[in-house]
């Protein structure tokens, strides 16, 4: 194996780095998804552990597990002056759970997706399974964690290989080598994503459009609302809330993969890449555990529900300012006239 990674050398560290951002990352992201953790743990009566909440429920623990048995390392290699420990074995420990929980977090992402795309488009299908629900997702995060551990172990037996990364404090599978194994699993490893990623983009575009399209119907029969009608609206609005949700999923998820497959794919053609903007690419990756359970904190249906209600009432204030202007003004104006006509006698 060859380990000619032309910006890793550890004599050679970034000076300046330090572990303030490794910690401040580490701290909000142990925060955040403990936190959505408990919520949803403690919001279980109500959601009765559906299909979209078991899948984020995952996704916390995936991306807390992620957190807690990287940045430690992380840490007290800093601390250590940068010199890292442990040896091959923490290096290759390092870099299975770093590659496990990105491809373990995307793929869940990928399932949440397709799980709507199921629920709104084949909505008699989906309900009439309602009951097998459960049995389903467990064969669904079987095969997740399965795929995910394949592709974490690739590397430590013989396809691809982990390396310390710079500035010394981190490891990942080997990315700048010639070796034809790892250019192959560089290339699988960022295909696999970019793949989830283009399917989380279409199931959710799909399930847009199908609830824009229910919505325009559901204008044209406003006037005879039914029992079956309310009910499709609420499950309508239930639809909407995930939908949003999921969309700032695959924001995140987007904006803090896209950059790194990118470097993995120009990387394999030959471009050599300064030290800090890999680190600086890598952390923006690694933002996606921290930002993931913030999302779901904010965006959950009761916080959404409370926003509605709050545009609306300030819109209906709005509204009435608007109307009371325009009563208002003209009776003022009348009054005004009819004043102006009793003084001059007329």
């Amino acid at each position: 194996m060859t380990k000619n990674s032309s910006n890793i050398s550890t004599e050679n560290v970034y000076t300046n780095a330090t572990p303030v951002s490794s910690a401040s990352m580490f701290s909000i992201g142990v925060v955040g998804n403990i936190f959505a953790i408990i919520v949803i743990w403690r919001s279980s009566p109500n959601h009765k552990w559906k299909a979209f909440y078991r899948y984020v429920f995952l996704l916390a623990i995936t991306d807390l597990l992620g957190i807690l048995l990287t940045s430690p390392i992380t840490l007290y290699t800093y601390v250590n002056n940068r010199q890292w420990i442990g040896g091959q074995p923490l290096c290759d420990f390092y870099g299975f759970q770093m590659a496990f929980s990105g491809v373990a977090t995307v793929l869940i992402a990928g399932a949440m997706s397709v799980d709507r795309l199921m629920a709104v488009y084949f909505p008699y299908f989906y309900t009439k399974e309602i009951k097998n629900i459960p049995r389903r997702i467990n064969y669904i995060l079987v095969f997740i964690c399965l795929f995910s551990v394949l592709v974490g172990v690739s590397p430590i037996i013989g396809f691809g290989h982990n390396h310390v990364q710079f500035p010394g404090t981190w490891c990942f599978f080997e990315i700048h080598s010639e070796e034809i194994g790892d250019k192959a699993f560089c290339i699988l490893y960022a295909s696999t994503i970019l793949l989830v990623i283009l399917i989380m983009a279409v199931c959710n575009t799909l399930v847009i459009a199908f609830l824009k399209n229910e919505s325009l119907e559901c204008s044209y029969a406003n006037g005879r609302k039914t029992s079956v009608s309310s009910v499709k609206s609420s499950r309508k609005k239930n639809d909407l809330y995930i939908i949003i949700f999921l969309v700032a999923i695959f924001v995140v998820f987007s904006a803090c993969w896209t950059p790194f497959m990118v470097y993995i794919y120009v990387t394999q053609s030959g471009v050599k890449w300064n030290g800090k903007i890999e680190l600086i690419i890598i952390r923006i990756v690694s933002l996606n555990q921290i930002i993931d359970p913030w999302v779901y904190i904010l965006l959950r249906k009761e916080n959404l529900m409370k926003f509605q209600k709050f545009c609306i009432s300030t819109k209906d204030r709005h509204c009435k300012c608007n109307t009371l202007h325009f009563i208002k003004a003209p009776c003022l104006h009348t009054s005004l006239e009819s004043h102006s006509m009793s003084q001059s006698g007329l």
